[in-house]
Order: C-alpha cells, then sequence, then structure tokens
C-alpha cells in the first residue's frame, strides 16, 4: 500500500480520487482551511493524510451469521489486547 503524508498528497490523490472538487465544498461549508484540522483519503492500495493517520477500527455486527466474530469473541480479544497494552 502507497502511503503518503502532506497537503500536496492528499490534494494530489483527492484529483486522481476525481473528489477534489468535492473536498473543496466540504472545506468551504466548515469555514476554510483553518477550521478543518485533518483529511485522509482511502482508496484501495493507496492512503494519503495530512497530519495523523487514521485509527485503525474494529467492526463487529452483533447477531451475526456466525461467518464471522462473535461479539463475545471481540470483547474478549480487546479486553486481552488492552491488558497486553497497560501490564507491560
Amino acid at each position: 500500500m502507497d502511503v503518503k503524508r502532506g497537503g500536496a498528497a492528499v490534494k494530489e490523490h483527492a484529483v486522481e480520487a476525481g473528489i477534489d472538487e468535492d473536498l473543496s465544498r466540504i472545506i468551504a461549508a466548515f469555514g476554510g482551511k483553518d477550521a478543518v484540522k485533518d483529511i485522509a483519503i482511502f482508496t484501495p492500495g493507496k492512503l494519503s493524510y495530512i497530519n495523523e493517520a487514521p485509527q485503525k477500527t474494529h467492526r463487529v455486527r452483533p447477531g451475526g451469521d456466525g461467518a464471522g466474530q462473535s461479539t463475545k469473541e471481540a470483547i474478549t480479544r480487546s479486553q486481552a489486547e488492552f491488558k497486553k497494552r497497560i501490564y507491560k
């Protein structure tokens, strides 16, 4: 995966993804460049961001069909990971 950081990289990625005009409108709606802290754009095989990389998330679907991870398993794994970080 190609990961780039900085305003120029985000602008270039937005043009490649065809969302540069939409991004400009969104920034204007929020009050300009000073009002927007960070922007991250993810497309298959490429990620660009200005200041901070997006946080990784684990999505769990409660009451799933059993093909994926259950809510109980996700909670158990999350607690184990938390304990590893806290009690190093």
